[in-house]
């Protein structure tokens, strides 16, 4: 109950349509609900799946006292969605001491980052670099990383 409590709040911040139930009388069963209807996890798309393992993900490391949230592959969230990634790990980023954000993509401009905006924010660019260590685009909080 605790665990699907958990899992139900942090899907909220990602989801304004999705429930969940969990049954583990028999077996562990996660059940998602999308408008009413159950729906099998393989039927969400990569980047909706993404948000719901972040939702299990908060939901396991809140229940076991963790301090740190890893996430990887977020460059798959386009639009809407990767918005609403955002305004979730706003919310959730506050209980961890430590969250740690992966993306592959091939170029950003960190200045459009929302990332930015978070308190305490350190971002890492990794590959080939230009610019001084410890400045991305003026911002101190940012730091290249040479390949």
């Amino acid at each position: 109950a605790v665990f699907e409590s958990r899992f139900q709040e942090a899907l909220s911040l990602f989801f304004d349509n999705v429930s969940v139930s969990v049954s583990a009388v028999t077996d562990f069963k996660i059940v998602l609900t999308l408008n009413d209807s159950p729906t099998p996890f393989a039927s969400f798309s990569e980047s909706e799946q993404l948000l719901v393992a972040v939702a299990a993900q908060h939901a396991i490391a809140k229940i076991a006292g963790a301090g740190i949230l890893f996430v990887d592959a977020v460059d798959i969230l386009q639009g809407e969605l990767r918005t609403r990634f955002v305004r979730g790990l706003y919310a959730i980023a506050e209980g961890y001491e430590t969250v740690v954000v992966a993306s592959t993509i091939g170029t950003v401009d960190i200045r459009e980052s929302p990332l930015l905006r978070v308190p305490d924010t350190r971002v890492f660019i990794v590959g080939e670099a230009s610019v001084p260590d410890g400045e991305v685009y003026g911002y101190p909080g940012c730091v290249s990383v040479m390949s």
